[in-house]
């Protein structure tokens, strides 16, 4: 009995072992320290999921890139609490950021009464289809996020909309608000450029940094080889088993085996 509890003991301790280098991976992951990019020139647009424009990043001010670079040139990235892509040629990816890498503490104030709206386009022509909500007057719970053009609602007040978050009740709400119905913008400060430029991010360094050299190797290879492994370390177990307990048996015969008299 103790030799079976052994066997089994040494079966669930490999595979432990097996299963926990694939979860240290993944908590290694998760830990990596996250990865910057500053915009360096004006007229860098962030875009949505789909690929359409959402809004112009604030100058000097960063995203945070999410994951490598796509074969169409682009970083899944974040700005605040917006998820979505920018270009890789229009960024400029660093080693370090600030404490403070967004343009997250703007804010303004909604001038006109039942005039004020949240759209999904910084425009009115969609009518009903592209409101969101009407905003009440002197609102100020709003996240500036950029700016963005589309349509001049009052003549001579610009066609400059604001892309931004709208906090109601718990409820957080991005679209576009004109920019001629709102007032006490609060000014900026851009922010300096990065004296730590690099030329791209190595996406696997943290991981293999924080991996032991066995773990490394471990995802290093593909899944057939990982199975060969799996094999290769059952095929000795089931031996060993085998090994240990067909003697006993065997002995077990030969003593209850009647021995016959010549």
């Amino acid at each position: 009995m103790k030799k079976q509890l052994l066997i089994i003991l040494i079966i669930i301790v490999n595979a432990i072992c097996f299963l926990a280098s694939f979860a240290y991976y993944h908590i290694a992951k998760a830990e990596q320290s996250p990865k910057y990019a500053q915009v360096q020139k004006e007229g860098v647009f962030f875009y949505s999921l789909n690929g359409e424009e959402l809004f112009v990043i604030p100058k000097t001010f960063y995203v945070e890139l999410l994951d490598k670079k796509n074969e169409q040139g682009f970083y899944s990235a974040r700005y605040i609490n917006q998820k979505g892509l920018v270009k890789a040629n229009e960024i400029q990816c660093v080693s370090l950021a600030p404490n403070q890498p967004f343009l997250n503490y703007v804010n303004f104030r909604i001038l006109a009464n039942q005039s004020a709206e949240i759209r999904t386009e910084p425009s009115k022509k969609g009518g009903a289809n592209t409101l969101i909500c009407s905003l009440d007057l002197y609102e100020t719970n709003f996240i500036f996020y950029g700016k963005m053009q589309g349509d001049e609602v009052v003549p001579l007040l610009d066609n400059i909309w604001f892309y931004c978050e709208y906090v109601k009740a718990n409820q957080h709400i991005k679209g576009y608000v004109y920019s001629g119905l709102v007032d006490q913008v609060a000014p900026y400060t851009e922010l300096e450029l990065s004296s730590c430029p690099i030329d791209e991010h190595n996406w696997e360094e943290d991981v293999q940094a924080n991996a032991s050299p066995s773990t490394s190797l471990a995802l290093d290879m593909p899944n057939n080889t990982q199975m060969i492994i799996i094999i290769c370390i059952s095929i000795p177990i089931l031996l060993l088993l085998l090994a240990l307990f067909a003697p006993v048996k065997i002995g077990k015969i030969i003593k209850t085996k009647p021995i016959k008299n010549n």
